[in-house]
C-alpha cells in the first residue's frame, strides 16, 4: 500500500512538471501511418491501441462537443482503416500530431448532423 501511495505521489508531481512545459509531439501522422500499415502484428497492435486511446479519451472528455457521432459497435480495426484512409488523403498534414489527425478522421467519418 505504501508503494502504491508513493507511486501516485510521484506521478502527480511528475505530471505537474510536465504540464508546466509545452508537451512535445511524440507520435506524428507519419509514425501512425507507418504503424497502421505495418505487417508486424505488434506494430499494428500499437496502431489500434493508439487510435482506441484517442477515441476513448475524446469520448470521455469531449462529450460536450458534438463533433463526432460514432455509432456503437464500430470495431477498432475499422477505425484504423478510417484513420489510414484520412492520412493518405491529407499527406501535407502527416508531420502534425497524430492525435489531431485521429480526431479529424473521426469527425469526417462520423459527423453529427
Amino acid at each position: 500500500m505504501r508503494k502504491l501511495f508513493f507511486v501516485l505521489i510521484l506521478s502527480v508531481l511528475w505530471g505537474q512538471s510536465v504540464l508546466a512545459e509545452k508537451l512535445p509531439t511524440y507520435i506524428s501522422g507519419n509514425d501512425l501511418l507507418g504503424a497502421c500499415e505495418s505487417s508486424a502484428p505488434d506494430i499494428t497492435f500499437f496502431c489500434h491501441g493508439y487510435i482506441a486511446g484517442i477515441v476513448d479519451t475524446y469520448s470521455l472528455y469531449g462529450e460536450n462537443s458534438k463533433a463526432i457521432c460514432m455509432p456503437e459497435g464500430v470495431p477498432v480495426s475499422q477505425l484504423a482503416l478510417i484513420v489510414t484512409k484520412y492520412l493518405h488523403q491529407y499527406p501535407e498534414l502527416l508531420h502534425e500530431t497524430a492525435s489531431y489527425r485521429v480526431i479529424y478522421a473521426m469527425v469526417n467519418a462520423f459527423p453529427c448532423e
